[in-house]
């Protein structure tokens, strides 16, 4: 039988996508939690209708935040 391997994805990251970033990069020498952060969180929160919206690095950080956020609640709770 012939080894055959099934592709992930295809390159879909357009050239001007790529233009934009690095010239992002050339200006920027902060890419953490700056005004950029915070205006697509307020814009997102405003999408949703919500008052807050955190954004993380990933999806790993996101359920480490929940798991302690419901460790809260449940504190709460039973006082």
């Amino acid at each position: 039988m012939k080894n055959y391997k099934w592709p992930l994805m295809s390159n879909n990251i357009l050239r001007s996508d790529k233009k934009v970033l690095v010239n992002f990069i050339n200006r920027s020498n902060k890419f953490t939690n700056g005004p950029k952060v915070k205006e697509f969180e307020n814009r997102w929160s405003k999408w949703l209708g919500v008052k807050y919206s955190t954004f993380v690095n990933s999806g790993a950080s996101a359920n480490l935040i929940s798991i302690h956020i419901l460790k809260e609640l449940n504190k709460k709770k039973k006082k």
